[in-house]
């Protein structure tokens, strides 16, 4: 997934009720986010792990209406 022309969310790891995410923008970063529990990226941009199963997630994201957002479907064998 990318949002605006520097960050991109890749997920690395999903567990029973949080996953792992790797967040490249001007420097990487590993975060863990839980269901339901907002994370801020960056000062205006936020995500939200909505959905979690055995290899799928859905994430949701506040952002402002002028960002670009490109989403992926990425697919995780299990």
């Amino acid at each position: 997934m990318k949002i605006g022309s520097d960050i991109i969310i890749t997920v690395m790891v999903i567990y029973e009720k949080k996953i792992m995410v790797r967040v490249q923008a001007p420097k990487n970063t590993k975060l863990n986010l839980r269901l339901g529990k907002a994370t801020p990226i960056t000062d205006d941009i936020t995500i939200t792990l909505a959905y979690i199963d055995k290899c799928q997630v859905t994430l949701g994201i506040e952002a402002p209406a002028e960002m670009r957002i490109e989403r992926g479907n990425n697919h995780i064998s299990a």
